[in-house]
């Protein structure tokens, strides 16, 4: 786990505007303050100041803002934050813990009103999935670091993401790598999604073998591909067992090429899929 001082001038750089507002930026500064309220990594305590701080913040005598809008800056601001955050370093954690609060905080963030909309907005920022170069970019798309760190915290929040999950253990495990293809992304960009790809399952792996073994999105309509296999895999669409085993042993041929940091990742990733194997086959304690 990392714990060095964060660096948010990335967010807040006024050219790539990606937190445009005075209100935005006043929630980060919060965001700031409580994380850097003590030297220790106490999590608990800095998700609660942040916490506490915004509700204060929050009421329309005081910023401005009807309870809806702060809600969704709220979500906007934390998405962004979270894209600064390593994904090694405890702040991560302080994050999703503020998620979790933030549901009984009020009404202002009860049930996280509007939370996956404006996932799903930023999840349109992928800097791995739109490859023209004729596109334009206005600069708000993330950095491939930023998209790293962003899986990260969202693979953290559990089974409200958890498609999300698949869509990206598709995008960098069920498609052909740059020697597989003539036509390919940048090497860069194929290692970002093998790296999201095992950060899901670090994060994520209980869930999303809990989701394989209930076959969830597989009975979902079928007006869509969303759910559906990459070119490489061919089977059932949704969450399955055929579909963990492929990206266990996918993830075992991708190690063979891989540069030393993604060697680590995905050992740790197929390490710890082993391991929930076990632990459920266990569980059903049959002698």
């Amino acid at each position: 786990m990392l714990f060095e001082p964060l660096d948010f001038e990335p967010i807040k750089d006024d050219e790539r505007s990606v937190l445009n507002s005075d209100a935005q930026l006043d929630i980060l500064g919060l965001f700031e303050t409580a994380i850097s309220s003590s030297p220790s990594p106490n999590i608990d305590e800095k998700a609660k100041r942040f916490v506490s701080d915004l509700v204060a913040f929050a009421p329309k005598e005081k910023s401005g803002l009807d309870a809806d809008i702060i809600a969704s800056i709220t979500w906007k601001v934390l998405i962004n934050t979270a894209s600064c955050i390593h994904c090694r370093h405890y702040g991560q954690d302080v994050l999703v813990k503020i998620v979790s609060l933030l549901g009984t905080a009020g009404d202002t963030w009860k049930d996280h009103p509007g939370f996956g909309i404006v996932m799903r907005e930023n999840w349109n920022r992928n800097p791995v999935f739109q490859l023209d170069d004729d596109d334009d970019d206005d600069g708000r798309e993330f950095t491939l670091d930023e998209w790293l760190n962003l899986n990260s915290f969202v693979a953290r929040l559990g089974k409200e993401f958890i498609s999300f999950g698949l869509w990206e253990l598709r995008d960098g495990l069920e498609g052909p790598q740059a020697e597989e293809t003539e036509t390919s992304a940048p090497v860069a960009v194929i290692n970002t999604r093998v790296l999201v790809a095992t950060e899901w399952i670090i994060r994520g792996g209980r869930g999303l073998l809990r989701e394989s073994l209930l076959n969830s999105l597989s009975h979902e309509p079928r007006s869509g591909k969303s759910w559906n296999g990459g070119p490489l895999f061919p089977g059932a669409r949704g969450f399955n067992l055929e579909r963990w085993g492929f990206w266990k042993r996918r993830l075992g041929e991708l190690r063979k090429d891989a540069v030393e940091s993604s060697q680590n990742a995905i050992d740790e990733a197929v390490e710890l899929m082993t391991a929930l194997e076990a632990e459920a086959a266990n569980a059903w304690g049959v002698n």
